[in-house]
């Protein structure tokens, strides 16, 4: 019986520095949500925007040489915009923002091509959700 006991404590200390270590390692950083929003006029990803959970980093990407600029924002479940930010930096870059959602509770982030960073009338908009 010690011994089961002894071999159980020592698998459960190897996963908790597995878990501990691994977590934090950017080797292990992964890509939790994806919206994309496609090309206008043709197939292909124009722009999108990504949730990475751990620290919560949102990325919002400009993917084409196309002239519009991309614009991406999570909002939460009641439809109140939290945090926007617009990418018109150009084909193949991204801008990044922090935002610490809270467990339980669900957002959405909308992703619009853009022209210009003052631009209130998006040409082409997608919309998926995010949740921890």
């Amino acid at each position: 019986m010690r011994k089961r006991s002894a071999a159980l404590a020592t698998i459960a200390c190897a996963l908790t520095a597995a878990v501990t270590f691994g977590a934090g390692s950017p080797a292990y950083a992964s890509i939790d949500a994806t919206v994309v929003v496609q090309r206008v006029g043709s197939t292909g990803n124009a722009g999108s925007m990504t949730h990475e959970d751990v620290g919560d980093i949102f990325a919002v990407w400009d993917r084409v040489a196309d002239g519009h600029g991309v614009r991406g924002s999570l909002i939460d479940g009641s439809g109140t915009t939290l945090k926007s930010i617009y990418n018109g930096n150009g084909n193949g870059t991204n801008v990044k923002f922090a935002y610490d959602i809270k467990p339980g509770n669900t957002y959405y982030m909308k992703v619009c091509l853009v022209d210009g960073a003052s631009d209130t009338t998006p040409i082409k908009c997608a919309m998926g959700y995010v949740y921890e």
